[in-house]
């Protein structure tokens, strides 16, 4: 079973480098910023009502990495940013690390968070810089 999610991953990997090599993906554009900052609004807007509906003002930090990382995987469908690729998922997983930090089951530092967010948002723009090409406008 391990073996099988191995070859999986890796092939993965190897897919998403193969189409960054042939630079299928794209750097930012301010179209894909501006793609990215209204999918955001709408949906940090739309979880903040719905916590405050339900009375979970609490989650507000988990609210915003959620949207950070759904607007990214919104921005890579429609505009191929390669750092989004990367950062979508990893917002989410932030997202899922705070909820279960407010639920009082795991202990997070503030300052290795933002720490690890800083870093890993910087490596993201490092390699689009390096392995994306072109510019998103023409999709």
């Amino acid at each position: 079973m391990l073996q099988t999610q191995c070859a999986i991953y890796n092939l993965g990997v190897y897919l998403v480098m193969e189409q960054a090599r042939q630079k299928r993906f794209c750097c930012l554009t301010p179209r894909a910023a501006c793609t990215w900052i209204a999918a955001f609004l709408l949906l940090y807007g739309l979880g903040l009502i719905g916590l405050h509906l339900e009375h979970l003002e609490r989650y507000q930090r988990t609210a915003f990495f959620a949207a950070m990382g759904l607007a990214c995987f919104f921005n890579f469908a429609r505009n191929r940013t390669f750092h989004c690729f990367i950062t979508g998922p990893f917002f989410l997983l932030v997202a899922l690390a705070l909820a279960l930090q407010t639920r009082g089951v795991l202990k997070l530092s503030a300052t290795a968070l933002w720490a690890t967010v800083f870093v890993v948002v910087g490596i993201a723009f490092l390699l689009e810089r390096r392995f994306a090409g072109g510019s998103a406008d023409v999709r």
